[in-house]
């Protein structure tokens, strides 16, 4: 296969405000649009915390299309075209062990305002695994991966467990059309992650001439239009960084309901700051019992008695999440500085719990930061030996939605 073998898409990015409604549906009065068919799709992405997956060129994606009842999961490998030389990155391909013949793999340019990326990808169908978890969706994606990947994770220092160490990420809502834009067949796709949403338009080429002029007049008309975002991203990497927060909690709940995990809680919004010693407000108390109900509802073991500062406003959390009866004073907890008691393990199957004021963590986060009802967990190795910060969390903003965003 040569460079004159390959067919380009192009792609922008559009102002989501100006094409969607408040519902995150697209506006029907476009100027210049005219929609032929539509379809919704649910997403997902298989990486890890740090995107070293994606950081080295590949995307793991799943595809539930509508009306389908397999997953058909997607290995995409993206090489960056550096001054315009197509040849050189085929080349690139094939020393990373690509067969550019086989007809199993779709080869493409991606092109964006930002670069060009050679796209190679394949496509698996599959069924759903029963759990909606990592470990089963790592093991779909091993199972069927193509030579080139397994040749990276198993040979490369760089990239060598990034498989073993990948969440899954999702699934979303996306939803494709496909229509004409002033004349010119193109494609939208709109993904929504919570309240956010990204829009792209594509048009696909055969020629590599043609379709630059078109994506010069594409780009002129959507400038033109108001259409035309200002930053130009890609729409994987854009979800990827909304899926992490929500991915981490889900694969977070399930290790705390393993145990062993120590966590850390400063009080509830205080009733009055200037008293020596307040308690805690109307609207601390109330997402403290949330707090209690929602570790219960989520089934995480929790070592009783809980702990707490003798500090008021940390007693009255603790006593408004866990009951009067399942507290106990650390005075420990009053110090800014006690490795010791961070260290210390839970008994098997259980988490222990801790609220204070201010802690150092050993330098791992810093104290002031952390909100009124901010979380830090911590994975203690023992006496003497140290704990990790596994993550940090603010809770106050949170709660009153049921869910946990990670900072």
């Amino acid at each position: 296969m040569t460079s004159k073998d390959i067919s380009y898409e192009i792609k922008f990015v559009l102002r989501a405000e100006n094409m969607l409604a408040g519902n995150q549906e697209l506006k029907q009065d476009i100027s210049g649009l005219s929609i032929s068919e539509s379809s919704t799709l649910d997403i997902l992405f298989l990486d890890t915390m740090n995107f070293a997956l994606y950081e080295s060129g590949w995307v793991l994606r799943g595809r539930l299309k509508q009306n389908k009842k397999k997953w058909e999961m997607t290995y995409k490998k993206r090489i960056p075209v550096l001054q315009d030389n197509l040849q050189a990155s085929l080349e690139e391909a094939e020393l990373q062990g690509f067969d550019l013949n086989d007809p199993k793999y779709k080869i493409e340019v991606d092109w964006s305002i930002e670069r060009k990326m050679l796209s190679i990808s394949c496509d698996v169908d599959v069924d759903a695994p029963d759990a909606q978890k990592s470990e089963s969706w790592r093991s779909l994606f091993l199972d069927h991966a193509p030579e080139p990947l397994l040749r990276v994770e198993g040979k490369s220092e760089e990239h060598e467990g990034n498989m073993d160490k990948a969440s899954l990420l999702g699934s979303f809502k996306s939803r494709k059309y496909k229509g004409q834009w002033n004349s010119m067949e193109i494609s939208l796709e709109i993904w929504s992650i919570g309240d956010e949403s990204i829009v792209e338009l594509s048009m696909k080429e055969k020629d590599g001439t043609v379709a630059e002029s078109k994506a010069k007049q594409l780009k002129h008309s959507l400038q033109e239009a108001n259409l035309l975002a200002e930053t130009q991203t890609s729409k994987t990497q854009w979800a990827l960084k909304r899926l992490l927060k929500s991915i981490a909690i889900s694969e977070l709940w399930e290790a705390l309901r393993q145990g062993g995990y120590n966590l850390y809680f400063r009080h509830a919004q205080p009733i009055d700051t200037s008293s020596p010693d307040p308690g805690i407000s109307p609207d601390g108390e109330r997402l403290a019992k949330r707090l209690g109900k929602l570790l219960d509802e989520q089934n995480i073991p929790i070592q009783l008695p809980v702990s707490s500062s003798p500090l008021k406003r940390a007693r009255e959390t603790a006593e408004a999440a866990f009951g009067q009866r399942n507290v106990t004073i650390d005075l420990q907890l009053g110090q800014m500085d006690k490795p010791d008691l961070l260290e210390s393990v839970p008994s098997e199957g259980f988490n222990q719990i801790m609220i204070g004021h201010y802690y150092s963590f050993g330098g791992q986060v810093e104290p002031r930061q952390l909100l009124h009802l901010g979380l830090v967990i911590l994975k203690p190795m023992g006496q003497g030996q140290g704990f990790t910060v596994v993550h940090t969390a603010d809770l106050k903003t949170t709660l009153s939605a049921e869910e946990i965003a990670f900072v």
